[in-house]
Order: structure tokens, then sequence, then C-alpha cells
């Protein structure tokens, strides 16, 4: 990855990772903006949502990732030739997910089971309390509950490291994502750390 730039403001630049590793840039959340995702009642899923963008993958010998900042544009967009990448799919551009698609829901259903498990031990070894794990417990049955209901909507992705048993992404896509015709993404947020760069 390219070094952090400074932004406008001086913050930093803020990275969703994998609290199992951290290795795993899932998002960053500095240009993303992931937000809770709400269910139809407006029920907090635990899930976080981000929107992509297909965006143009310059020559392979010299890309630096700025598309049209330097001029062009018009003629360039409607070009055959150029080569067209999702922002968070793609290797260079993106984060470099992996498409992992599940067999069936109940393939879906266990690595849920299983990644819930690993995260609730995760949680009870860093020393959170009763009430978090509560919370958890809580928040994993209506993530559960939204994850599985929405399989035929989901397309699931690894990342860049391809460790299934870790968090996976979950191409999504709601109103918006199919009016700008890029997918939208979601993850669980319990398995997600905000680490700035």
């Amino acid at each position: 990855r390219y070094p952090p730039q400074p932004t406008p403001n001086n913050t930093m630049v803020q990275v969703l990772v994998d609290v199992f590793n951290e290795q795993d840039e899932i998002v960053e959340a500095s240009s993303f903006d992931p937000q809770p995702l709400k269910d139809a009642e407006g029920v907090d899923t635990g899930m976080l949502i981000w929107y992509s963008k297909k965006v143009p993958k310059g020559d392979a010998d010299v890309d630096i990732g700025c598309g049209n900042s330097f001029g062009g544009g018009g003629e360039e967009e409607t070009d055959d030739s150029v080569e067209m990448v999702n922002n968070c799919i793609d290797l260079d551009l993106g984060f470099g997910y992996n498409a992992m698609p599940f067999g069936s829901k109940s393939e879906l259903k266990d690595w849920f089971k299983a990644y819930m498990t690993k995260l609730r031990k995760k949680l009870k070894t860093d020393g959170a309390s009763e009430e978090e794990m509560a919370a958890f417990k809580a928040q994993a049955a209506i993530t559960g509950k939204w994850v599985l209901s929405n399989y035929k909507e989901l397309d699931a992705y690894a990342p860049k490291s391809f460790e299934t048993e870790n968090c996976l992404i979950f191409a999504y896509w709601d109103d918006k994502a199919n009016a700008s015709g890029s997918e939208a993404f979601v993850a669980i947020g319990a398995g997600l750390k905000n680490v700035k760069y």
C-alpha cells in the first residue's frame, strides 16, 4: 500500500482491520465511511456497510491510482481499452478481496457459528464484562438472522490473506448500490478494529 498521505485537516488515516489479523485491511474508514447497517425495521444488524465504485485501472506498468485527475476524462471514460475495476475488490487499487462463495445456506450458517464462537472467546480473553458478553450474544442473534435471511443476496469474499475462518466481507446490493451500479460491502462490526496510520 502507498504510504499514508496527510489529509487536509491533518487527521490520520483510519483503517478497519480484522481483529484476528491486523495485516488484513478490510476497508479504509477515512474514505469509505462505513456505517451501521439497519434492517427494514431500523434495528442495528451488527453489520457495517460501505459503498464501492468502479474506477479506471491505468497501464499496468504505470499505475498511480489517480484515475483522471491529470485531465483526459471524457473520451477515456468510454474507451473500451481502459479496464474498470472495483475500488474495494481490486488488489492494486482496493483491498484485494477474494471471492469465496458458499455452496449452501448451511455452509454459511456453519461459518457464522464458528466465527461468532471465535469472536466470543476473544472478547472473554480480552476481559469483557458480563454485560458486554450478554450484549455481544444478543447482537450476534440479530446479525445471524440478517445474514442468513439475506443469503441469496450476499456474495462472500475473504480478505487479502484468504483466511476464511476470520472476517469475511459480503457484497450486497441495496437501493443505493443498484443506483450507482457498484456493489455495497458489509462485514460484521464486532470482527473489525479501527487502527490509525
